[in-house]
Order: C-alpha cells, then sequence, then structure tokens
C-alpha cells in the first residue's frame, strides 16, 4: 500500500510539473503584402459521382484566425470550350457541385479547367487552365515481408 501511495505522488508531482511549465510564444512576421492573401484549392473529379470541389481559406500565419475558411462572393469552373458553372456553396469558403450531363460542364478526360474565384472585396483570382489526366491502372500490386534482425537490444 505504502509504494502504492509513493508512486501516486511521483505521478502528481511529475503532473504539477508540467502543468506549470511554460512555452514562449513564438512570433512569425508575415511578409508586407501577403497578410491579407487567400489559398484557393480546388479540383475536379471523374467518376460515378463526378463533381468539382473548391476551398478558400486565407494564407497560414501561424495563428488560429489564418486557419478560418474565407466567404466569397462566386466561385466559377470553366472548361477550355469557355462553358462556366457557378459552385454551390456548401459553407463559408467550401464549394461543391455535382457535375453530370445536365450541368454545363462535365468532367472529362483531356479537358482543361480552370477555377475563377470573385471575393467580397472585388478582387479576382483566376487559375490557369489544367487538364483532366488518365489515371493509370494498376495491372499488379506484390507486397512482401521482410524481417530486420536485431543486435539484442
Amino acid at each position: 500500500m505504502a509504494q502504492l501511495q509513493i508512486t501516486f505522488f511521483w505521478v502528481v508531482l511529475v503532473c504539477v510539473v508540467f502543468i506549470n511549465s511554460c512555452i514562449d510564444p513564438i512570433e512569425f512576421d508575415v511578409p508586407a503584402g501577403l497578410s491579407d492573401s487567400v489559398v484557393i484549392q480546388g479540383h475536379v473529379v471523374k467518376g460515378e459521382e463526378s463533381y468539382v470541389e473548391v476551398s478558400i481559406s486565407n494564407l497560414f500565419d501561424f495563428t488560429a484566425e489564418s486557419r478560418k475558411l474565407v466567404n466569397v462572393e462566386s466561385v466559377d469552373l470553366i472548361d477550355d470550350q469557355g462553358n462556366e458553372l457557378s459552385l454551390k456553396p456548401v459553407k463559408i469558403g467550401y464549394y461543391r457541385s455535382l457535375l453530370s450531363d445536365s450541368t454545363n460542364i462535365q468532367a472529362e478526360i483531356g479537358t482543361a479547367y480552370k477555377v475563377r474565384v470573385r471575393t467580397l472585396d472585388d478582387r479576382v483570382y483566376e487559375s490557369s487552365l489544367d487538364e483532366m489526366l488518365l489515371v493509370a491502372n494498376i495491372s499488379s500490386l506484390n507486397v512482401s515481408k521482410a524481417a530486420i534482425a536485431s543486435n539484442g537490444a
């Protein structure tokens, strides 16, 4: 019983020391001109259910505030033929739309797509066209297991 009390004492002591320890915050300066920059990520997926997804967030500057998604006025997907599709907002900063025969744009191998984002303060960001490539089929997959000798440590 005494051994249990001593062990408990040491566990509590270690916890108190770690809880009261402090880590100094690190401040990173964001380079001039980048403090209001946004990050736009997106992709077009061709499959049984083809879709396009785009997310817009602040440039990460090591603060919790920068991790938030950004509300924008509009997000459009444009193909290499000039067809446009306005993406539907799912939540602030996240847009997703299905691509089917009934939409202006379908997901097709060999077609190039770009995204245009208009912010609430009338800034416009437009990517360059990027072609959807055919994904190679996996013809085989080999797995092997290897034993690693230990030196007795």
